[in-house]
């Protein structure tokens, strides 16, 4: 027997925790698998693939860092993932494994710095960058294909925020619509949308909508993934006016809460580089 058929047998526990939920309600689900060290990369993939969230976090000691976390969707390794990172934190925090205070965590791109404060989260990533139209000449992409891929008339398209790829370590397309009604009516073509990932080397589409001042959010979004196993993704209300993989066309900002045994924790992330939002455990 292999080794990675001997590590298939073994009885994994595979924590799934809600991030950004609000009231107790909704939310965003991730793997989180602690003690993660004995796992290789083909064992890992095969957890996540059997799990089905969109990411699993694998939690492992680091000699560096407060843990090392390995991300993983369905179907491939991914470098970073901010609700999974939160859900991985909250866990080891409501487990008493860490305290309030500094940490980290090591990934395969570099090591990012963690707070504990209060049982909040606060994640640290990189500021945007922004890839618009004009940079993806000569890649066959068009504006026009990317409303096509989505089922989106250019009328339909909010184009205060024309689109465009924001990278924070994960690329994203950015691309607005007019109303939540739009939103929720998009004929979205999974294989246009994994081509043009594809094409412009990003992991997938972030559509959002704007939805005032009302309430706790000013946006609303949906996320499509294909390229990495993710064909929709659970996107939370937002604020600022745009979710982008770390709500960063102006800053990262994200809500939510979640809880398991009477315990909530978040994260918060601020200064451009950090964003906001609850988590909870279940």
């Amino acid at each position: 027997m292999s080794k990675h058929d001997e590590q298939a047998r073994l009885a994994v526990a595979v924590h799934v925790v809600n991030a950004f939920t609000l009231n107790g309600s909704g939310g965003n689900p991730a793997g989180v698998v602690l003690d993660a060290d004995a796992l290789n990369e083909a064992a890992m993939q095969s957890i996540a693939a059997q799990t089905g969230l969109s990411e699993t976090a694998f939690v492992s000691r680091s000699p560096t860092e407060g843990a090392r976390l390995d991300f993983f969707t369905p179907t491939r390794r991914i470098a970073h993932c901010g609700h999974a990172t939160i859900a991985a934190f909250a866990l080891m925090r409501a487990e008493g494994r860490i305290s309030d205070g500094p940490t980290s965590k090591q990934t395969v791109d570099g090591p990012r710095r963690i707070h504990v404060r209060d049982g909040a989260v606060f994640m640290e990533q990189q500021a945007p960058r922004y890839l618009t139209q004009a940079d993806w000449a000569g890649t066959g992409v068009a504006q026009a294909d990317v409303l096509a891929a989505i089922g989106l008339s250019a009328d339909r398209a909010d184009l205060r925020v024309a689109p465009q790829v924001v990278d924070t370590g994960n690329r994203f397309l950015l691309i607005g619509v007019a109303s939540e009604a739009d939103l929720a009516g998009l004929g979205v073509d999974q294989g246009a949308v994994a081509r043009i990932s594809d094409a412009l080397d990003f992991i997938g589409f972030y559509v959002f909508a704007a939805t005032g001042d009302r309430g706790f959010a000013h946006a609303t979004t949906r996320m499509f993934a294909p390229r990495y196993g993710i064909p929709e993704e659970s996107a939370p209300r937002a604020w600022p006016p745009v979710r982008s993989p770390a709500f960063c066309t102006t800053s990262w900002a994200t809500g939510g809460r979640i809880s398991s045994s009477n315990r909530d924790a978040s994260c918060v992330n601020l200064g451009g580089k950090l964003g906001h939002g609850n988590g909870g455990i279940t």
